[in-house]
């Protein structure tokens, strides 16, 4: 009986140990997809599909729970209010070029945000430099929806020379 007991003990312990592992590789996985999903919402912004803000769009949630508060100062609700920021700013064609540095993510079940800086290089003449530089704080929410990680939230740093003439679209 003693020894049956033992066996089940050890037992437990190596399938705890075993769940445990399978819940770290899995927690893992999770942190790449945020990364990953992370690094290709600013590879839109910069890339070839800066222009095309339809790209942007499948990166976001379509909810109406979605916030964007951009660097033009905007604080968007909605998805409609969202994706209408971004058409704007697309037509606008700024010459720009983004690397996210710094980055931290948090992931959850469900939610997952990450954190980071943009270090922006906007085309625009400075004196000094012969191009503006610009180091941004940012963050952006993720949901997970139908398997794939969803940007429900995104909050930079204002850039003043591109501010907007209303900050609220409701």
């Amino acid at each position: 009986m003693r020894k049956t007991a033992f066996l089940l003990l050890v037992m437990t312990m190596v399938m705890a140990g075993f769940n445990s592992s399978q819940a770290q590789s899995q927690k893992e996985l999770e942190e790449r997809a945020v990364i990953y999903a992370t690094m290709q919402f600013y590879t839109a912004l910069e890339g070839e599909y800066k222009d095309k803000p339809e790209i942007i769009s499948e990166m976001w949630s379509q909810g109406d729970d979605v916030t964007y508060m951009g660097a033009d100062g905007g604080y968007d609700i909605g998805w409609a209010a969202a994706y209408s920021a971004w058409q704007t700013q697309s037509a606008k064609h700024f010459p720009i070029k983004v690397q996210p540095t710094n980055l931290v993510v948090t992931v959850g079940p469900e939610l997952a945000v990450a954190h980071n800086y943009v270090e922006a290089v906007t085309g625009k003449a400075d004196s000094a430099k012969g191009t503006s530089d610009i180091k941004l704080r940012a963050t952006t929410v993720f949901r997970k929806e139908n398997g794939k990680w969803k940007v429900i939230g995104h909050h930079v740093d204002a850039i003043p020379m591109i501010e907007r003439s209303t900050t609220k679209s409701e």
